[in-house]
């Protein structure tokens, strides 16, 4: 994941390897649980008020979600969905594997990123925003803005996503994770194609059969394409539940 291994590189440099998964005494947490139901992280079931660590696998069941706060932003996983977490200073990563996710931020400055396939997505800084993210198959992401917009981009080009909005994304990569991969720096330190750290997924080029939808020879800007919006009810939840309380102090349920 192209985008995904840049932005990890830089981190564990700036930061001294923030990105390690340790004890809870050797890091802080990135975020806090606020409501869960069926779900896990890093293989446990998880409830209300648990901490989440950076590079923790959170997932949900069938029947699951789950609601994250990280810093003044929230984060939502939809049912059969996967992600993974990271924080450094005022900026939130989100990794999502598999599924939907919602966020929410605050628009207080602190910036949330979220790498979906090999797409990168930064909702507004400077304002309140809403949306939801769906990876529809291994080569395409669904972006929705419900609230304020969304900057997305694949391969070389870039789209910022108006308000209401949603756009299927085709992806030049498409990537398949394995939930076991534990992200230690010492398994990638420089990101060599022979790195550790590529054994935690596999990459393959994406064609015109993974996204089917797409015209043939697309132009230039071919990367987008305007879409119905499909929104979970995970957006309504975050939106009326505007608090963004920080993570030692969650609001109740």
């Amino acid at each position: 994941m192209r985008l995904l291994s840049r932005f990890f590189a830089v981190v564990l440099l700036v930061s001294g390897g923030v990105l390690v998964p340790s004890s809870s005494a050797q890091q802080p947490a990135a975020g806090v649980v606020l409501q869960a139901n069926h779900a896990q992280i890093a293989g446990a079931n998880v409830s209300s008020g648990a901490s989440v660590f950076s590079g923790d696998l959170l997932v949900t069941d069938e029947e699951g979600q789950l609601q994250v706060q990280v810093g003044r932003s929230k984060v939502v996983l939809q049912p059969s969905s996967s992600l993974r977490l990271f924080r450094s200073g005022a900026q939130a990563v989100v990794e999502l594997e598999r599924g939907t996710m919602n966020y929410a931020t605050s628009g207080t400055g602190e910036e949330l990123v979220i790498y979906a396939l090999d797409v990168r997505l930064v909702p507004l800084r400077t304002a309140p925003t809403a949306g939801q993210v769906t990876v529809v198959s291994r080569c395409e992401v669904r972006a929705t803005t419900q609230t304020a917009t969304l900057d997305v981009t694949s391969g070389k080009e870039t789209k910022t996503i108006e308000e209401t909005k949603t756009y299927s994304v085709r992806s030049d990569f498409g990537v398949e994770y394995r939930d076991s991969w534990k992200p230690i720096p010492a398994d990638y330190p420089d990101f060599d194609p022979n790195s550790t750290y590529h054994r935690s997924h596999s990459h393959g080029p994406c064609g015109l059969a993974d996204v089917p939808h797409q015209l043939p020879n697309p132009p230039l800007g071919g990367h987008f394409r305007i879409a119905a919006a499909i929104i979970g009810g995970g957006v309504t939840c975050i939106i009326l539940c505007r608090d963004f309380e920080s993570p030692d102090k969650p609001k109740g349920n």
